[in-house]
């Protein structure tokens, strides 16, 4: 990568960009990770962004904690009224930004591992919502598919086996069938709740 390309990357936002001139097969030719630019003050950060089959390449740049250290130490703590620049504040917006991102992306993965919704004919569908009797036949369905096609079970279906077993479905309880291992349900009201 040239100099010319690590140079334009700063802390005013500019960025090397997939669909940049600068993101080529010349310099995205090299294993994704990141390397150090000639200056020894940036590490140039080389990976890829994906959508289903598509990927673009993304190349930018980020500082050594000793130039973020003198870069930072440098700045105002705020711009005056129609001042353009940088300040310790827009670092501050900047991290809060970043920290915000990362909490929700982190609760989205919990959200989604506790998820009982499957799709079916491009609509979702909760397992646990559906009448006792169907909902025991479409977990066991997702586990007989599995276990016929060696593919593995639909999170949302071992989530819901998990807890219709543990608290069983509108009010009845519900058993694993000690052969079979199907679910099955229990002539019992379930006393969890």
């Amino acid at each position: 990568m040239a100099d010319k390309d690590v140079k334009r990357v700063s802390w005013d936002g500019a960025v090397i960009v997939a669909g940049s001139p600068e993101a080529t097969e010349d310099n995205v030719g090299f294993p994704t990770g990141y390397k150090e630019d000639a200056s020894g003050k940036w590490n140039v950060i080389v990976t890829s962004v994906k959508d289903g089959d598509k990927s673009v390449p993304l190349i930018y740049a980020v500082p050594h904690f000793d130039s973020f250290l003198e870069y930072v130490t440098s700045l105002p703590k705020t711009l005056a009224e129609g001042q353009t620049g940088v300040s310790l504040e827009t670092i501050w917006e900047r991290y809060v930004y970043a920290e915000d991102l990362k909490r929700r992306a982190a609760q989205r993965e919990s959200v989604a591992a506790e998820s009982t919704v499957v799709m079916v004919n491009g609509k979702p569908l909760d397992l646990l919502k559906m009448e006792p009797v169907r909902a025991c036949a479409a977990v066991n369905a997702a586990y007989m598919w599995a276990s016929t096609t060696g593919k593995d079970v639909a999170k949302a279906a071992q989530v819901a086996r998990r807890k219709m077993l543990e608290n069983g479905i509108d009010g009845k309880e519900v058993r694993e069938d000690e052969k079979s291992k199907m679910l099955q349900l229990s002539g019992k009201a379930s006393a969890k709740k």
